[in-house]
């Protein structure tokens, strides 16, 4: 992992773009700051082994970047381009990967426990070993992906397949149905067939039934800041009630979100000003 003088990390290449280089300099000075890489664009950077825990890359462009054992723990990544993007060995875990694009990515040995991907376009993507445990699955375009050997745990588990999908070694547990597309048809696969779908191509997991499945998050562990004050206090609230959240923890998880939303859109208006 390449680092500067005082041993800690630095990019191995900076993004090409000058605002993107400039927003992640000003970063790597300061601390307690989420990275705030809303609508950059990191085309060109190699970031391997950077840790972006909690970091915003809503919208953000990284097109082909380097991103192999980066760390991206409750980053919000929603809607953002990783098209051909390297994320081998990287750690997902909790992220919000919602609208993501991952065509051709390769997420090879990451780590997705408990991340969320609704409506996520991963055609052609390789999750060879990934660990995909406890993650919500939903609407994911997995049509052309290799999910050799991957892991899968009470998954969400919504996906649409075809011919060119690969599952040997798949194993665990899931709720389905998924949609496979074979011979130019389509076709809803759940219980007992899905089972016998992947076992055909040499993965083996348990399809629990669908009175089992739980309630779909109604809010993501990563809050996205394009969702309004009241949206969240809402859906917090909704949390509450359903007794997922006691009142003590719904304040201080709320609060400390709220903080930290409001230190890092301080810096950033710093930096716009400057």
């Amino acid at each position: 992992m390449p680092s500067d003088a005082n041993g800690k990390w630095k990019p191995i290449t900076f993004p090409n773009d000058p605002k993107a280089t400039r927003q992640m300099q000003e970063w790597m000075t300061e601390e307690g700051y989420s990275l705030f890489g809303i609508e950059h664009d990191f085309r060109g950077a190699d970031l391997s082994g950077g840790d972006f825990t909690k970091a915003w890359f809503t919208r953000a462009v990284l097109v082909d970047v380097r991103l192999t054992g980066a760390i991206f723990y409750r980053a919000d990544l929603q809607s953002a381009d990783l098209t051909g993007a390297d994320l081998t060995g990287a750690d997902l875990v909790r992220a919000n990967l919602d609208g993501v694009a991952l065509r051709s990515a390769r997420l090879d040995s990451a780590d997705m426990t408990k991340a969320s991907l609704q409506g996520v376009d991963a055609s052609g993507a390789s999750f060879r070993g990934t660990r995909i445990m406890g993650a919500y699955l939903f609407g994911v375009d997995m049509r052309g992906a290799d999910l050799t050997n991957a892991a899968l745990f009470q998954n969400t588990f919504k996906i649409t397949v075809d011919e060119a999908t690969i599952v040997q070694g798949l194993t665990g547990t899931a709720f389905g149905p998924i949609t496979a597309f074979e011979g130019g048809l389509s076709r809803e696969l759940a219980g007992s067939e899905l089972e016998a779908w992947i076992a055909e191509r040499g993965g083996q997991v348990q399809v629990i039934p669908p009175k089992s499945m739980p309630n779909q998050p109604v809010v993501s562990e990563v809050v996205s800041i394009s969702r309004s004050p009241s949206d969240l206090a809402a859906a917090g609230e909704h949390r509450r009630q359903e007794g997922k959240e006691s009142e003590a923890d719904y304040r201080n998880a709320h609060c400390g979100t709220l903080r930290r939303i409001l230190a890092t859109f301080v810096r950033h208006f710093r930096w716009q000003c400057a």
